[in-house]
């Protein structure tokens, strides 16, 4: 496969999403600094209870006989916790106004994400 078309299989198989960006600079306006570090923050703890209800999900699985009443709860958690870890972030927000966030597969996308303020 050449260079060209690898690229544009690549283009074909991850959507293009919008960038959102600060309407102002990082230190501009002190409220909207920490109104975004507190939304990020948030989306971090929410992806670290979406990590510990998988683990508890996975141990609850692997037993002998599971309690599948307890698995739909943890399924049902699980679902609810992968949306509201993402549900604010100004990205996710910018895109789906822009209508380019059509399906969970680009907020899927969008969940390795770094904060704005980060300068790493």
């Amino acid at each position: 496969m050449s260079r060209v078309s690898s690229r544009a299989a690549h283009k074909i198989l991850e959507p293009e999403v919008p960038r959102w960006h600060s309407p102002l600079r990082p230190g501009k306006l002190k409220a909207l600094d920490e109104a975004v570090h507190y939304i990020w923050q948030d989306s971090v703890n929410l992806k670290k209870e979406l990590a510990e209800v998988k683990a508890a999900y996975e141990v609850a699985n692997k037993q002998e006989n599971p309690d599948q009443e307890q698995l739909e709860r943890y399924k049902k958690k699980i679902d609810i916790l992968e949306i509201q870890s993402m549900i604010n972030l100004p990205r996710v927000r910018y895109a789906f106004s822009t209508g380019k966030c059509a399906s969970l597969a680009v907020l899927s996308l969008l969940s390795t994400h770094k904060t704005p303020l980060d300068t790493s």
